[in-house]
């Protein structure tokens, strides 16, 4: 495998998110990070390659490792598959470490890798399909998936956190996810966006969704960019490409 597999777009431990849904990206990496802490950065990525090939060695319906590296937009990794084999694994009674190659592993950090691996995954599935020129509502349903199914693992292994890896259902906890995932941190830079639309409507609703990102960006001052503690909003390496995202999706409001 190339020595960080799918974690060339970001690193396990640190790291951007997917510019769409990002709040529900950010709310499960945090998930991750604690139930994942005690792991280091190269014992995630090699149980992450490992299961990925066992997967692939398994069915011939699953992708091989390789092919997720590739320029391939059919590679997808929120077919619930790979939380599948962990549910039935559960249900049969294996060890956990039979499933991930692990020291002392726990049903939660099997769960906090699958969530975390999907969150990477998406972060590069985002780049790839932009770089295809995918159309956006394509992206956005495939990104989408990737925020449901992140966002269902790293609930699930808080649970099992919780309860001491007593197994339970992962579908009870869908419609929980799907309605409260990412709530609290939207509502953290919802000051930034409503200061954004409305430069927008003032100044820059005949200009192309990037154009008006752009002109927004270069104009707010670093007060509008920074929240009470003097914190940025936002940490992605290109903020004038999440503004345009936002833009698109309040046109779309509009429509």
């Amino acid at each position: 495998m190339s020595e960080c597999y799918i974690y060339d777009v970001r690193s396990p431990k640190s790291g951007g998110h997917p510019v769409r849904f990002e709040v529900d990206f950010w709310e499960a990496d945090e998930i991750c990070q604690e139930v994942l802490g005690r792991f280091t950065e190269s014992q995630l990525i090699e149980a992450t390659y490992q299961y990925d090939l066992f997967l692939y060695r398994s069915s011939d319906l699953n992708f091989s490792p390789d092919q997720y590296l590739t320029e391939d937009t059919e590679a997808d990794y929120a077919g619930g598959y790979r939380a599948g084999y962990v549910r039935s694994s559960i249900c049969k009674k294996r060890p956990p470490e039979d499933v991930i190659d692990l020291p002392n592993v726990t049903w939660a950090e099997i769960f906090g890798l699958l969530s975390l691996s999907t969150l990477v995954f998406a972060c590069r599935d985002e780049k790839r399909m932009e770089k295809a020129g995918i159309n956006e509502e394509e992206i956005l349903w495939r990104v989408g998936r990737y925020a449901i199914e992140t966002m269902k693992l790293a609930m699930t292994a808080l649970v099992y956190q919780a309860s001491n890896n007593i197994a339970v259902d992962l579908d009870k906890y869908r419609n929980r996810v799907a309605r409260k995932g990412g709530q609290g941190k939207a509502s953290k830079i919802e000051p930034l966006k409503k200061a954004v639309f409305a430069m927008y409507e003032a100044e820059h609703s005949d200009r192309s969704n990037r154009d008006a990102a752009r002109r927004i960006w270069n104009k707010l001052s670093e007060s509008d960019k920074c929240d009470d503690q003097g914190r940025p909003y936002l940490t992605t390496d290109d903020p004038m490409q999440r503004l345009a995202v936002w833009i698109g999706q309040y046109k779309r409001t509009l429509e």
